[in-house]
């Protein structure tokens, strides 16, 4: 998040809201989360729950819980089961999905309106993607940081395991690409596209 490689953070935040600690942990994700709107407003983040868990109520209250927090939304993942009855088989899925989406999106519902979801725009977007080779050793877990022109860290990442590895959002301006002290560049990332430099050969 805080190096620029999301557009949307979806925390898995799989806690039963009906258990006092798991809700307590729940709030203490949130409250975690939300400051990071803040430090990167590019970033939407999202409170993700798992609704199979969950009696309906329980589901509607966490949406209610992450509204107030502050972040930008609330996801329910459900593998085909809206509610803890169909989990259990109590219930059957036709009969529980009708109810569950009255009460989400019903009258005075969380979500009676639909939202506006706007799709990242790439005027932000000035990439660097790039691969390194070595001569010795993984090609992965090498730490890459990009310099912007008064040498100073505009982000870091790793390389993954076929030495591969990209920063999404860089400082307009050139910048130098720093892998394992040795440093490339300058290179000037073009607004909305990637740049792609020839590979890095390592030692």
């Amino acid at each position: 998040m805080k190096q620029r490689h999301l557009d949307v953070n979806v925390m898995m935040n799989d806690k039963r809201d009906f258990v006092p600690d798991q809700a307590q942990w729940l709030d203490q994700w949130n409250s975690f989360a939300a400051p990071l709107r803040a430090a990167a407003p590019e970033v939407h983040q999202v409170s993700g729950s798992a609704i199979q868990l969950h009696d309906q109520a329980s589901s509607v209250n966490q949406v209610w819980k992450t509204r107030a927090a502050g972040l930008s939304g609330w996801a329910g993942q459900a593998y085909r089961t809206p509610d803890v009855a169909v989990n259990s088989g109590a219930r059957t899925r036709p009969q529980v999905l009708p109810d569950l989406t009255a009460k989400l999106t019903g009258p005075i519902g969380l979500f009676e309106h639909p939202g506006r979801w706007e799709r990242p725009g790439p005027a932000p977007l000035r990439a660097i993607s790039r691969r390194v080779t070595v001569g010795r050793g993984p090609l992965g877990s090498r730490t890459v940081r990009p310099l912007d022109s008064h040498g100073k860290e505009a982000a870091q990442t790793l390389t993954g395991g076929q030495g591969r590895s990209g920063v999404m959002r860089l400082p307009l301006g050139p910048v130098l690409v720093e892998v394992k002290s040795i440093a490339t560049g300058p290179l000037t990332p073009q607004p909305r596209q990637v740049t792609v430099p020839a590979p890095l050969a390592l030692p």
